[in-house]
C-alpha cells in the first residue's frame, strides 16, 4: 500500500533553499513507491488571517481551494526554514487558514489526523530546528501526528550540488529515514482506518 501524500514549502522564493530541499524530499517518496502532489503555497490568493474578513466574507477562494486539497491528503511533507528563529509567515498563514471550518464543518476538520513529516533547513548552523519546534506544536494543536524522524540541514547554501542533491551522505540517510518512516507510519494508519 502507498501513501498518498502532499508535499509543500514554507518559502516562497524562487530558487529557495527549502524548496531545493522539498524536491529531494519528492524525489525520495518517489523513490520508495509513494504518491506525490506538490504545491506552491505562494499560488494560493491568502491574505493575512482576519477573523473580521472571515466573518464577513468566509474563507477567501485561495483558502477554500487550499483548505480542499489537504482535506484530501492524509499525509504531509512540509519543508521550511527559519525567519528569525521562527516559522516563516506564509506558511504560517496557510496553515491558520486551513484549520478554519467551513459550511458547517468543525475547526480542524481539513487538517486533523494528518500524518506529517518536516524537513528543514537554513543558512546558519541550525538547520531549522527552531522553526521545526514551533511548527510541531501547531500541527500537536490541530491534532496531526508529527513522527519523530526530521531533517534538518544546516549551512544549506553549501549542501546541495548543482543537480539539488544533498551532498552530505548522512543528510542523504537522514532524508531517506525520515520518508521511509512517514510511508510507514502513513500506510499503517491507513490500514488501521480501513478495518474499523
Amino acid at each position: 500500500m502507498t501513501a498518498d501524500i502532499l508535499a509543500f514549502s514554507g518559502s516562497s522564493r524562487i530558487g529557495s533553499l527549502s524548496k531545493t530541499l522539498l524536491a529531494a524530499g519528492i524525489a525520495e517518496l518517489r523513490t520508495q513507491g509513494a504518491s506525490v502532489r506538490e504545491v506552491d503555497l505562494r499560488s494560493f490568493d491568502l491574505p493575512l488571517y482576519d477573523g473580521d474578513l472571515e466573518r464577513s466574507r468566509g474563507l477567501p477562494r485561495g483558502a477554500f481551494d487550499l483548505r480542499e486539497i489537504v482535506k484530501a491528503h492524509r499525509t504531509l511533507l512540509v519543508a521550511s526554514t527559519d525567519y528569525n528563529g521562527g516559522v516563516v509567515p506564509l506558511l504560517k498563514n496557510a496553515l491558520d487558514w486551513v484549520s478554519r471550518p467551513h459550511e458547517g464543518e468543525a475547526n480542524l476538520s481539513a487538517i486533523e489526523g494528518k500524518t506529517v513529516a518536516l524537513i528543514s533547513c537554513s543558512l546558519g548552523m541550525f538547520g531549522g530546528q527552531r522553526a521545526q519546534a514551533h511548527l510541531r506544536q501547531s500541527f500537536q494543536v490541530m491534532r496531526c501526528l508529527v513522527i519523530p524522524d526530521t531533517v534538518c540541514v544546516a549551512f544549506a547554501d553549501q549542501a546541495f550540488d548543482g543537480q539539488g542533491r544533498l551532498k552530505s551522505d548522512v543528510a542523504r540517510q537522514m532524508l531517506s529515514r525520515t520518508i521511509r518512516e512517514l510511508i510507514r507510519v502513513s500506510s499503517a494508519l491507513l490500514a488501521y482506518d480501513r478495518r474499523t
